[in-house]
C-alpha cells in the first residue's frame, strides 16, 4: 500500500479551491505522479437540484465526502480535495457530530492542508451563499482550523499560489521518509502469528508475498509507521 498524501484546500464557497485543486491535480499528473481529484459532494447534490440532505442531514453528506477520499487511501500517492472531511464539522451545531466528523479527519497523519486566500472574481452559479456570506465563511474556517489544532499554510488563489503547492507536494513526496513497515502474518484462522520490520516498501510486499507462498492460506498486512510508533495511514 502506498502512503496516500492527502491534500486538503479549505476556504469559503468561490475562493477558487475547485480550480485550484483541478489545476494542482492536472500538473501533478503531467508530472508523472499518481494522483486523484476528490470532488466536492455537497456541491454534486446543488448541481442536481436535491439539497435536501444540505439542510436536513449533514451527518449523510459528510459520510459521503468521507468514502471519496477514503476509498483511495493507499491506492495512489496524492489525493487533492476541495472539500476536507474535517470541514462538516463546520456545518452542523450538533455536537457529538461535529466530534465524529474531527475524529475522521485527524486519525490520518500523511496530511497537507492548505488556506486559500480568495483572489478570483466571486460567481454565484452554483452556490447557495452570497460574495459577503462566502468571505464571512473564509473568516469561520481559519477560526475552525486554529481552535481545533488543525495545521495549515496559507496559498493565493492564482496561478502562482498553485504553482508553489504543486512544487511543496512534490518536495514532500521526494522527501526521505522517516518510517518503516511493520509487516504483521495471521494464521489462516486470523490468528496473529508473528511481526517483522521492513526498511522499505519494496521490502515489505517482497516479504508479505513469501510469507503467504510458503504457507498458504495464512495472510499478511503491512503498516507503515514513524519512529514513535505511530500508523502513518
Amino acid at each position: 500500500m502506498k502512503n496516500t498524501l492527502l491534500v486538503n484546500l479549505y476556504a469559503g464557497p468561490g475562493a477558487g479551491k475547485s480550480t485550484g485543486a483541478a489545476y494542482i491535480f492536472a500538473k501533478l499528473k503531467m508530472a508523472g505522479i499518481d494522483c486523484e481529484y476528490v470532488s466536492e459532494y455537497a456541491k454534486d447534490r446543488v448541481w442536481q437540484d436535491d439539497q435536501f440532505p444540505l439542510k436536513h442531514c449533514q451527518l449523510y453528506v459528510t459520510g459521503k465526502q468521507c468514502l471519496k477520499i477514503t476509498r483511495l487511501l493507499g491506492k495512489v500517492d496524492v489525493i487533492v480535495t476541495d472539500s476536507p472531511i474535517a470541514i462538516g464539522a463546520m456545518y452542523t451545531d450538533e455536537k457529538p457530530y461535529q466530534d465524529v466528523c474531527l475524529y475522521e479527519a485527524k486519525k490520518y497523519k500523511n496530511t497537507y492542508n492548505i488556506f486559500v486566500n480568495r483572489f478570483k472574481k466571486y460567481n454565484p452559479n452554483g452556490r447557495n451563499q452570497t460574495e459577503d456570506e462566502a468571505k464571512e465563511i473564509d473568516t469561520q474556517i481559519r477560526y475552525f482550523l486554529t481552535t481545533n489544532n488543525i495545521p495549515f499554510t496559507e496559498a493565493n488563489g492564482t496561478e502562482d499560489g498553485y504553482n508553489q503547492i504543486v512544487k511543496d507536494i512534490i518536495d514532500k513526496l521526494n522527501k526521505p521518509k522517516n518510517y518503516v513497515y511493520l509487516v504483521m502474518e495471521f494464521n489462516v484462522n486470523n490468528d496473529y502469528i508473528a511481526t517483522k520490520v521492513c526498511e522499505s516498501e519494496k521490502e515489505a510486499n517482497l516479504l508479505a508475498d513469501n510469507l503467504m507462498r510458503e504457507t498458504p492460506g495464512n495472510r499478511t498486512q503491512i503498516i507503515p509507521v514513524d519512529m514513535d510508533g505511530r500508523k502513518v495511514y
